[in-house]
């Protein structure tokens, strides 16, 4: 029963806050916003060329990423990788056979443009640099675990939102705007790896990839 009260207590108070007078005052949408996202093994990786011989394609493409965006311009510092195997002996190094687990982490900065921004979708083509490392682990058993320098690496692709939005609160509502920008989103990425493998294990080809996130978004009001 106390802690029925106390709910009750918090709701109302938090209903009253809502209805502040700070409804009467007129805002329109800032110019700067925040987010993050998460996809942690939740994308799939193609390859083309001479990779799709060496390597296998894989199951877990990971992403995650804070943006911070400037108007319809959006930076993204990324963090992700894939998770897949060998199969069939690479020249580099003494740990990098057949069968052997082979992984890579990359850590970039992406630069996207709001080519489409509703309600509901938004749409952000993006280009990317930074660097990437890759990893060859054995199950032997004397399991071994070898890695590469960091490598510069450069990418391009397109993020596809689906967002779902909190209830507006009055004293959020924008005078002439239906929604604030301030949502969920589940985010596909898209995009491709020019010549991902070839430096510096000496693989010609590309790697596709499609990952599945989701996120939070928030672009603070400003007052006019």
């Amino acid at each position: 029963m106390r802690l029925l009260t106390i709910t009750c207590f918090l709701l109302l108070g938090i209903k009253t806050y809502s209805q502040s007078d700070t409804a009467d005052a007129e805002y329109d949408y800032g110019n700067w916003g925040v987010g993050a996202e998460l996809g942690p093994c939740t994308g799939i990786f193609l390859l083309t060329g001479n990779a799709a011989n060496m390597v296998q394609d894989g199951w877990c493409y990971a992403n995650a990423g804070l943006t911070f965006s400037y108007r319809k311009v959006h930076y993204i510092l990324q963090t992700g990788g894939i998770s897949g195997s060998i199969i069939s002996d690479l020249n580099y190094g003494e740990n990098w056979n057949e069968g052997n687990g082979l992984g890579s982490t990359h850590l970039q900065l992406s630069v996207g443009y709001e080519l489409l921004n509703t309600k509901r979708f938004t749409i952000i083509p993006f280009v990317s640099g930074g660097l990437k490392a890759f990893n060859s682990s054995s199950n032997s058993s004397e399991p071994k675990r070898e890695s590469t320098n960091w490598i510069p690496s450069f990418s391009v692709g397109t993020a596809f939102d689906f967002k779902i939005h909190f209830p507006i609160k009055e004293k959020n509502q924008f005078p002439g705007h239906e929604y604030v920008t301030q949502y969920l989103y589940f985010r596909v990425l898209t995009g491709v790896y020019p010549a991902y493998f070839q430096n510096p294990l000496d693989i010609r080809g590309s790697m596709y990839f499609i990952n599945l996130s989701i996120g939070g978004y928030h672009k603070p009001g400003k007052k006019k």
